[in-house]
């Protein structure tokens, strides 16, 4: 009997270990998921409607995470940036109503049809900041803010900010976002179409005018630029800009300028469409306050389609048409990147989304019979390696 009694104890104890061992792993195993990123219980978003809540919905917080569960077709009306679009000039504080500090994944789900048109005046001393977002950023170590895996097609983004008086407007113009600032990161984004036309009427400093992302510019000199990540992204859309600030072309493939400081990396990434400031050739991938060098300092492995002299800051290289459609993936992308000869490299994502078929036609133009045009077509349409951009 005392044996058995023993036996019992023995057992409860071994029981309670077990139980204890795994409450700990658990523990351990949830501080490793969440220090890793992960979010327990996202919102989903999987319209239109779901999508303009955030911001103006207390439920659906500009601090919030989220997932996309479906494609979103914007089309048809004009898009307005998250929380607005007027703000303090490299903010990342989670307060302001314009700056989203939370998580977004998109899940390889497109986003087509984003159409924004904007004008008017700009409160002086404050930022037109333009984009699906305005401003991505945090002020947050442990809580940064993350966008990845979103696919945008159909971009028409038209800004033209008019004169307020004695100083000129200034703004950041980026298909994902005006800015982003902080603690934040940037992955797996690719917009394979549109073009982006930034402030043509010569009334506005634009000061940064990106594919991906305006600017980066964290004044928080505490802070500073170099917790800010953006990688694997590809830009196809064409960016038209244009300003009142002279011999700096602020305007680029994927960020339009970096300044006051240099980011933590930047890096795989890939511009196909043409970047214009001023009529001029801007830059490639991406531009930085007064040309500054050093700000281009955590640029790797970017590519960009050599389109006449288009600009070059960074560790960036310009890749004739032959070899970017060549089927081969540029030596520094990685296994988050495919290559298919006859198409430009995309993000794999690309392939797994509705717009694949978007991706193979990249690198296609349509070609005219002698004497003929879209107008007046008598003989059969061919096709031909594109040279410039189509949409």
């Amino acid at each position: 009997m005392k044996k058995s009694s023993t036996g019992r104890l023995w057992g409860r104890i071994l029981a309670w270990m077990l139980a204890a061992a795994l409450l700990v792993t658990n523990l351990e195993s949830t501080a490793f998921v969440h220090a890793a990123g992960a979010k327990a219980n996202p919102i989903e978003i999987g319209s239109v409607e779901d999508l303009l809540k955030i911001g103006s919905d207390e439920n659906y917080p500009m601090t919030g995470d989220y997932v996309l569960t479906a494609d979103i077709d914007l089309s048809g009306a004009d898009w307005t940036p998250m929380g607005g679009y007027v703000g303090n000039k490299g903010t990342c504080n989670p307060e302001e109503a314009n700056v989203f500090s939370g998580t977004f994944d998109g899940r390889g789900h497109v986003v087509s049809g984003l159409m924004i048109n904007l004008d008017g005046a700009i409160e002086v001393n404050k930022y037109g900041q333009v984009g699906f977002f305005s401003v991505i950023g945090s002020n947050s170590e442990t809580d940064s803010t993350e966008v990845k895996n979103l696919i945008f097609t159909d971009v028409n983004i038209h800004t033209d900010f008019a004169n307020t008086g004695d100083k000129d407007p200034l703004a950041t113009v980026g298909t994902l976002a005006g800015e982003v600032n902080g603690y934040a990161k940037i992955s797996n984004i690719a917009v394979l179409s549109g073009e982006l036309n930034v402030n043509n009427g010569l009334c506005c400093d634009t000061v940064g005018a990106g594919g991906i992302i305006g600017e980066c510019r964290t004044e928080d000199t505490a802070i500073t630029n170099s917790h800010i990540f953006v990688t694997d992204c590809y830009n196809g859309a064409a960016v038209i800009a244009s300003g009142t600030i002279d011999n700096l072309e602020y305007a680029g493939g994927i960020i339009g300028r970096i300044a006051k400081s240099s980011c933590g990396e930047v890096s795989r990434c890939v511009n196909t469409g043409e970047v214009l400031y001023c009529g001029y050739d801007g830059y490639g991938i991406l531009a930085t306050e007064k040309h500054d060098t050093q700000l281009a300092a955590n640029v790797t492995n970017c590519f960009f389609r050599a389109v006449s002299e288009q600009r070059v800051l960074g560790n960036v290289t310009a890749l004739p048409e032959a070899e970017l459609t060549g089927g081969v993936l540029p030596e520094g992308l990685n296994s988050n990147w495919r290559a298919e000869k006859g198409a430009y490299p995309v993000p794999s994502i690309c392939y797994n989304s509705s717009a694949a078929g978007l991706v193979y036609l990249s690198g296609i133009s349509l070609g005219f019979a002698e004497k003929e045009d879209a107008a007046g077509v008598k003989t059969e349409i061919g096709c031909r390696r594109r040279q410039g951009n189509i949409y």
